[in-house]
């Protein structure tokens, strides 16, 4: 696990730059350590319900990574439909035990978060009012949630 770890974070950091392009950055939470990251996802996409918001993930790496996924939360508020609103947990299918493969790497993961944060499955839903907001296509509400559960704060949307 400690070599594979290493070679991520030599990875992420070759790759610091292109993944600022996306919007990305992975991070180690702490410098003694390779067991916990964190993700740290700012929507460009202007059309975007989150469009200029940043979302921070909080990433646990299991004793026997690769061979299982790690463990992934949002730390900052989210209404989403793939994402528990109580606990940040993240309905994407690469995280569980049956869709999880080694060959997957924390900027996949990451790039396949930030995927779900562009296009949700309404298919899948952890929060059905979210779900169903995107099904019915109400744009308007749904960023007025978004922003009101991002800043805290209900704001006026043009």
């Amino acid at each position: 696990m400690e070599n594979r770890l290493r070679n991520e974070y030599r990875n992420v950091n070759k790759m610091k730059d292109a993944l600022a392009k996306e919007g990305i950055t992975i991070l180690p939470t702490t410098s003694d350590s390779l067991s916990a990251w964190t993700i740290s996802i700012l929507t460009k996409d202007k059309d975007s319900p989150y469009s200029g918001q940043t979302h921070t993930i909080s990433v646990k790496i299991p004793r026997d990574y690769p061979l299982s996924p790690p463990e992934c939360n949002f730390t900052t508020p989210m209404f989403h439909p793939n994402v528990k609103f109580t606990s940040g947990e993240i309905c994407l299918n690469i995280l569980t035990k049956d869709d999880w493969s080694p060959a997957i790497s924390l900027i996949s993961l990451a790039q396949s978060i930030a995927g779900l944060c562009s296009a949700p499955n309404t298919d899948s839903p952890l929060n059905c009012d979210a779900s169903n907001l995107v099904k019915n296509g109400d744009v308007r509400a749904v960023r007025c949630i978004c922003q009101y559960y991002y800043k805290g704060e209900y704001t006026k949307i043009k």
